[in-house]
């Protein structure tokens, strides 16, 4: 894309203008700090437990034929990559510093909970597709999850393994079933726990509020077309600003930068890195001084 310097001024423009923010933070987002499911991270964590020629990326490791203790191998190690490996943190200040205050909430389609080790408040964040490091069962016989913390931490402990011992193997304390991670992906049985639709419920509530004021979404490394979850944040970004007045989108993708046509005059978009571009717009707003 062209004309960098001009998208920044209207980046700037559109975020001194908003009075209300939501940001949409993406895998797109985790990969640039990271946390890559796929090449040589993928290989390296996971390469061992299946053909090369199966594994595209983490992900795959949700559907395929596991058995019961290596579907656990797999699954501590995809916690533990994606949730304790340490990541810069950065970016997430300079997100508040340009927010300045103002009111906002945080979308989240990671499951990796990088909002949350930045300190955003559990009041202000909504995990659409829910979280590492809780615990469902296989077949959602009931909405209750469980923390996975310490086992996964016990779990990984003695190091890599391809088969996991069956007495770390957690059952579903209601059916006695198997369980899993509570994330939306590949997962027919996603539980939408009473934390989860708290959440949801929050995030609603901003939203009902927000579109009477100036509402800008902030919306880093989101897939257009996601391959699996409920909840497609890019498709309620581009439908809520095609119908409120006051909407406008500030879009950050590398791969997908450009939305709905209808939305064209109401969205700044970049294909450069978002950890540049956001580091662009903080210098800029300490020296214009737009924040609110």
């Amino acid at each position: 894309m062209k004309n960098y310097m001009q998208r920044l001024l209207n980046a700037a423009s559109l975020i001194a203008d908003a009075e209300y923010f939501v940001i949409a933070l993406g895998a797109g987002l985790s990969y640039e700090l990271g946390a890559r499911v796929y090449g040589d991270r993928l290989y390296s964590a996971m390469g061992d437990l299946t053909d090369e020629s199966l594994f595209v990326d983490m992900y795959d490791g949700f559907r395929l034929p596991y058995s019961q203790q290596r579907r656990w191998a797999f699954m501590s190690r995809f916690a533990h990559f994606n949730l304790y490996e340490e990541r810069p943190l950065d970016i997430y200040r300079k997100l508040l510093n340009i927010i300045g205050g103002r009111p906002h909430f945080i979308i989240s389609s990671s499951v990796d909970n990088l909002a949350r080790r930045a300190e955003f408040a559990d009041s202000d964040l909504f995990s659409c597709r829910g979280r590492a490091d809780k615990l469902q069962c296989l077949r959602g016989c009931h909405n209750v999850v469980y923390p996975f913390d310490d086992l996964c931490k016990t779990m990984c402990e003695s190091g890599v393994v391809k088969i996991m011992p069956t007495e770390l193997i957690p059952m579903c304390p209601v059916c006695g079933g198997d369980m899993t991670l509570n994330v939306d992906i590949y997962n027919d049985y996603f539980v939408e726990s009473y934390e989860y639709k708290e959440e949801y419920d929050r995030y609603y509530s901003f939203i009902r509020k927000a579109k009477k004021h100036k509402l800008l979404f902030i919306e880093l490394g989101e897939r257009a077309t996601p391959e699996f979850g409920k909840f497609n944040a890019r498709y309620v970004i581009e439908h809520i600003t095609h119908r409120v007045d006051g909407a406008r989108i500030l879009r950050i993708n590398k791969y997908e930068p450009q939305g709905r046509p209808c939305n064209y005059n109401k969205t700044v978009c970049f294909d450069e890195s978002i950890v540049k571009v956001i580091g662009d717009i903080d210098c800029m707003s300490k020296d214009s001084g737009f924040i609110k």
